[in-house]
């Protein structure tokens, strides 16, 4: 079985401070060691694949975030980044200084809200940039394509409650459209010796506009 360690230090401090009625900072750094971590296509032969133990996984990375309220309206913005390394042992050196396949690499996230309190009605925005990652080895052994795109994704949602009781939450996700596959989905191009170039991406939705209408008794 695998085992495994995670140490982390973190920082948090919340005050009202630089004109905010509700300031907070916050810091996370953190190391991570799998034992023994388990791989599902460790390959022993050409073609022949086990689910094997196939070395001891090192991860680390830092998350931050700062938020900032101010009368109605909300803001936090956040960032995290982390890296992953197999120290393989020799029966699958080939594996050796690979990444784990879904790495997700550096994010940075912004969060706005936005009440206006006499009319029942509250605004909320979110932004969401990814980080490209370079080809490099990784653990999905039979990929032709290893690099991952960078990406930004914003979503968009109101919602309105009257005094009695109806409720409309309307929002649209993916507000520009963009066309993307997310770094912890599948990713990539894979070979088979037979069918040739196999394509892996698993995209995500365009923009997809919503309505809910709800009434409460």
């Amino acid at each position: 079985a695998e085992t495994g360690v995670n140490q982390q230090v973190s920082f948090a401090f919340e005050d009202d401070v630089l004109g905010a009625d509700h300031f907070s900072f916050g810091l996370t750094y953190f190391e991570t060691t799998i034992d023994d971590y388990i791989y599902d296509y460790a390959e022993t032969a050409p073609r022949v694949y086990l689910v094997d133990n196939v070395g001891d996984m090192e991860i680390n990375g830092i998350e931050a975030y700062i938020g900032y309220d101010i009368g109605n309206l909300k803001t936090l913005l956040s960032y995290s980044d982390s890296e992953s390394e197999l120290d393989a042992i020799a029966q699958y050196q080939i594996l050796d200084d690979a990444r784990i396949d879904r790495e997700q690499g550096e994010t940075v996230s912004l969060s706005l809200d936005y009440e206006f309190t006499g009319m029942n009605l509250s605004l909320h925005w979110d932004t969401l940039w990814v980080g490209s990652l370079e080809a490099s080895k990784h653990l999905d052994t039979n990929s032709l394509m290893h690099k991952k795109s960078a990406y930004t994704i914003s979503n968009f949602s109101a919602h309105w409650e009257s005094d009695f009781g109806l409720g409309v939450t309307a929002g649209v996700d993916n507000v520009f459209d963009e066309f993307y596959a997310s770094h912890s989905s599948r990713n990539g191009t894979s070979f088979h010796p037979r069918f040739r170039e196999l394509y892996l991406m698993d995209y995500e939705p365009g923009r997809n506009a919503k309505i809910t209408i709800s009434y409460k008794f």
